[in-house]
């Protein structure tokens, strides 16, 4: 019965927004994996921006499925690379009426957000050129196609 239950509160959780925000997710992860973050960082914003969407519209009826929707968003905005935007919503998410799993694991998806919040505003920032010329490294290296090149200090190597 409770097998049961959880397969149609699954069911009731998909919609078309949220299967959406699923798949720009899943496409991001590839984009990732192939070296194009910021292709990825764009995917995950609109995956994130879709999921809020469905958190918030989620019936109350169903705490549940409102709360893996909001952890959800919340996660997706922090993988987007927006840990204060993620932060406020997990802040705006814990006032509301949540079974105290949902409670706790927002509450510590929260602390996440705001100790990476902290992190990249100490952060030196990187030229854009260098960050392209890692991005073609990163890609390169992905391929297997790993350039080699004089070891200048032996020692260190």
């Amino acid at each position: 019965a409770d097998a049961r239950a959880a397969r149609h509160d699954r069911r009731r959780m998909t919609s078309p927004t949220h299967e959406a925000a699923m798949q720009l997710a899943g496409e991001a992860q590839i984009l990732a994996l192939d070296g194009l973050e910021e292709a990825a960082r764009e995917k995950l914003e609109r995956a994130a921006h879709l999921e809020e969407l469905v958190a918030d519209g989620a019936a109350a009826d169903r705490p549940r499925t409102r709360g893996i929707l909001r952890i959800s968003a919340v996660s997706l905005w922090l993988q987007a690379g927006h840990p204060e935007r993620a932060s406020r919503l997990a802040a705006r998410y814990l006032t509301e009426p949540l079974s105290p799993e949902f409670a706790l694991e927002l509450d510590q998806l929260r602390t996440t957000c705001q100790r990476e919040a902290r992190s990249a505003r100490t952060l030196p920032v990187v030229a854009d050129e260098f960050r392209a010329r890692a991005r073609e490294h990163e890609a390169a290296l992905a391929r297997g196609e790993i350039a080699s090149g004089t070891i200048a200090n032996a020692r260190a190597a």
